[in-house]
């Protein structure tokens, strides 16, 4: 990363065999030291919603911890933090098709430009 304007840094996905959290560690570990190590001037980081919040979150604690060592290396820190991701659709396929709807957890809405939604 020497030399490099930005770093954008990810956690991987839980690797099977791993125990998550020391693995999350190990890895943001790694990622924040070479942010330290070269310099790099910005980091932007794909994180998630919950990831602020220091107890309670799940597999989310390993996101809090990446963006607190990242906060700490001295380089600008911005964290994106995406309440939901892509890959999270496909298990809904099936619904889609069978009963054309897509099961969610997000509050409908009532009305998009003036128009109420049906």
């Amino acid at each position: 990363m020497t030399g490099a304007a930005a770093f954008f840094a990810i956690l991987p996905p839980f690797l099977p065999g791993d125990n998550l959290y020391q693995a999350q560690r190990r890895m943001a570990g790694a990622s924040a030291a070479a942010v330290k190590a070269s310099g790099a001037p910005r980091v932007v980081m794909l994180s998630s919603l919950g990831a602020d919040l220091s107890e309670g979150r799940g597999p989310i604690k390993g996101l809090h911890y990446l963006e607190s060592i990242l906060r700490e290396s001295g380089a600008e820190f911005t964290a994106i933090r995406a309440c939901y991701f892509q890959e999270n659709t496909t298990a809904f396929i099936p619904a889609a098709r069978q009963a054309v709807i897509y099961p969610n957890f997000f509050p409908r809405p009532t009305s998009i430009a003036g128009q109420f939604v049906r």
